[in-house]
């Protein structure tokens, strides 16, 4: 998934790369044991209480939720948005690998 994500940035596709990278953070959380039916911030609390993620990376990781935040009709983030929300998702990604 994340090299669609990558090819998305490259070619300026914002709405599917931001989508991607949820979507991506949601799978990994669930196969963490977090129940997908959750909303965003309540995962977060669960990663947390799982000890999966730290106070710290729950605060950062809330930036993920930019996607929930926008709903469908979104124009897209902004590309200093979506550097920092592909950052926090490869951390995730390569401390849960």
């Amino acid at each position: 998934m994340t090299g669609s994500i990558y090819t998305a940035l490259d070619h300026d596709l914002t709405v599917l790369a931001a989508t991607g990278m949820r979507t991506t953070f949601d799978r990994a959380s669930e196969l963490l044991g977090i129940d997908p039916g959750k909303p965003f911030a309540k995962k977060l609390d669960d990663l947390v209480l799982a000890g999966q993620i730290g106070t710290t990376e729950r605060n950062t990781s809330q930036f993920l939720s930019t996607p929930e935040r926008r709903g469908a009709s979104s124009m897209g983030a902004e590309q200093t948005e979506l550097d920092t929300m592909m950052a926090i998702l490869e951390h995730f990604l390569t401390e849960h690998s």
